[in-house]
């Protein structure tokens, strides 16, 4: 498992407990996922989907 991948694991885990603790989590991974539903679905949808996830 790589470093990134082991420090989602542990923000995950975390998470359990302290729900805010996934905040981490989506900061990291945000403009990744932003890019790729930009891409795949427009700008417009990409906003929404972030929008309802943050």
């Amino acid at each position: 498992m790589s470093e990134p991948d082991r420090d989602d694991a542990v923000c995950i885990e975390r998470s359990r407990r302290d729900p805010e603790a996934f905040a981490e989590v989506f900061r990291r991974h945000a403009p990744d996922i932003t890019r790729y539903v930009t891409r795949r679905l427009g700008r417009d949808a990409a906003d929404d989907v972030v929008a309802e996830t943050s």
